[in-house]
């Protein structure tokens, strides 16, 4: 399973993002679930996000969102 390049920089999970998995190490690490329900978190951002706007105002509008996701800096938080 891969997973594009979607945690920032300085976040617990950045550095297994831009990286792909056997799905048996997947499931058996034990921040799966965390790390996956961030990705989901992640998608549903950019597949809510607005058509029609310009680049510096979707880039404006997805970074405030993606804030909130990335909120936590590591999966016991």
């Amino acid at each position: 399973m891969a997973f594009p390049a979607f945690v920032p920089k300085g976040h617990f999970f950045s550095s297994y993002s831009d990286s792909a998995y056997h799905r048996e190490c997947l499931d058996k690490w034990e921040h799966r679930d965390a790390f996956l329900s961030l990705y989901a978190a992640y998608r549903a951002v950019w597949e809510s996000r607005p058509v029609g706007l310009g680049y510096e105002e979707a880039a404006l509008w997805f970074q405030e969102r993606l804030e909130k996701v990335f909120a936590s800096k590591s999966p016991d938080d």
